[in-house]
């Protein structure tokens, strides 16, 4: 089933029919998870991206939190507050569960970097709704142990994957 305000399973093969009109109201389930007007709860949502896409963008973010450092703690709770308030908040994500929780529509997983609790303080991390409701913001400060955790988690995340998750 596609994910979209706009989108009704309509016994079309394939397909479905689209609310808002676009692809001629009956669009194929490709060129829906295509579309740049997909909605969830009123907001604009990326079209399904590639796990290679996704890892590129997960480098940067790790990347910038080694070079650039975490983001400040008021930025850092400023995201957490925003994300504490979404509908797309879960606390209890792929048998696991937390306090402050995952995001439903990051597609990062239910792995040690992808809580909410610890993606807030990546520098280079934007929330993935379109637009965003929080975006990339200037780290605080590279050291030695925002380099050492960057490492740690992409070797976690790596880990992550490569065991199933």
């Amino acid at each position: 089933m596609i994910t979209c305000d706009h989108w009704t399973q309509c016994g079309i093969p394939s397909g479905g029919c689209c609310a808002a009109g676009h692809y001629g109201g009956q669009p194929s389930l490709g060129v829906c998870l295509q579309c740049p007007h997909r909605q969830v709860s009123g907001a604009l949502i990326d079209a399904e991206k590639s796990k290679l896409e996704l890892a590129k963008e997960y480098a940067l973010v790790e990347l910038t939190h080694a070079t650039e450092g975490p983001a400040s703690e008021a930025d850092a709770a400023a995201r957490l507050a925003t994300c504490m308030g979404c509908e797309h908040r879960a606390t209890d994500y792929k048998g696991q569960t937390d306090t402050v929780g995952w995001c439903r529509r990051c597609s990062c997983g239910a792995n040690k970097r992808a809580k909410l609790s610890v993606k807030v303080t990546l520098a280079g991390a934007s929330c993935p709704l379109t637009p965003a409701r929080w975006g990339p913001v200037p780290g605080s400060g590279a050291t030695v142990a925002s380099a050492v955790g960057a490492v740690a988690g992409v070797a976690q995340s790596i880990i992550h994957k490569l065991s199933g998750g």
